[in-house]
């Protein structure tokens, strides 16, 4: 006869698995939407957009690898720490493999998903360089430029004055004073 309080098994089906892993990939992806940007970046070339969208996107993916990676390891350790974890994990060994696997081709499924948009028409109008892991994350206002020197597609500048439209401007002919 067993005392203390029961345990209860936790069993989770591969669609529940798929579900948790969709969830946490969808909680990665960037919103879009740049809080705190008074302004946008300044008209971007289509080439620009392009590659800063498969930029952020790569990013994105990575990020969403690096969680799959992270929470298969807390669910194995997890496995082995409770108590009877040994032989449940000898038992259940598979499940956080699965779950990884699901993981990362809910990662991969999203990454390809976001590199074909970045390919797509109107991609200017859609595309903020300021947003989380965007090329321009960490420039002030006003100060991302288009750049095609540039491998991302823009740059942070101190002045978007150039007289081709093409990265920052320097001197007093292209800016002005």
């Amino acid at each position: 006869m067993t005392t203390g309080p029961p345990r209860t098994e936790l069993r989770i089906s591969r669609r529940q698995a798929l579900k948790a892993a969709l969830a946490g990939v969808s909680l990665t992806l960037p919103v879009g939407i740049a809080l705190g940007r008074s302004e946008p970046a300044r008209a971007a070339t289509r080439s620009a957009c392009s590659r800063g969208c498969k930029f952020v996107a790569d990013r994105v993916y990575q990020d969403a690898l690096d969680n799959c990676t992270s929470s298969a390891i807390a669910q194995s350790v997890s496995a082995i720490l409770l108590p009877g974890g040994a032989i449940k994990s000898i038992v259940g060994r598979w499940t956080p493999l699965v779950a990884h696997a699901a993981c990362q081709d809910a990662a991969t499924f999203s990454h390809k998903a976001t590199s074909w948009n970045c390919k797509q028409p109107n991609c200017e109008k859609t595309f903020d360089p300021y947003q989380k892991y965007g090329p321009c994350e960490h420039c002030p206002p006003g100060k991302c430029c288009p750049s095609t020197a540039q491998q991302y597609g823009y740059s942070c500048c101190a002045q978007c004055c150039s007289k081709s439209g093409d990265g920052c401007g320097s001197g007093v002919t292209e800016c002005g004073g």
